[in-house]
């Protein structure tokens, strides 16, 4: 169908407490575009998730979030929006 429909989960280790915040991610990549931050929650777990831009991806949809002694980072293609809002609706954490 022409569509992209690919995503990216990475997950490390991480040894600060969340929520992530704008804040906190600009600390360590300066240079990333975060646009239109809002906070979400991912199976009770506060979010966030924005817009950004990547050189070989283009336009992204982006959704960090901190679990437990992780960092989950994931990255998406924008067009994928509603598809990964439908996707992580469906996550549980025990």
């Amino acid at each position: 169908n022409g569509k992209k429909q690919e995503f990216q989960i990475r997950v490390s280790e991480f040894d600060e407490s969340g929520p992530i915040t704008k804040e906190r991610i600009l600390k360590d990549i300066p240079d990333m575009t975060i646009i239109d931050p809002q906070t979400v929650q991912i199976g009770g777990v506060p979010a966030l998730a924005f817009l950004s831009k990547d050189e070989s991806l283009g336009a992204t949809r982006e959704v960090w979030f901190v679990q437990g002694a992780y960092l989950y980072q994931i990255t998406a293609y924008a067009e994928m929006d509603d598809l990964l809002g439908e996707m992580l609706k469906t996550w549980a954490f025990n």
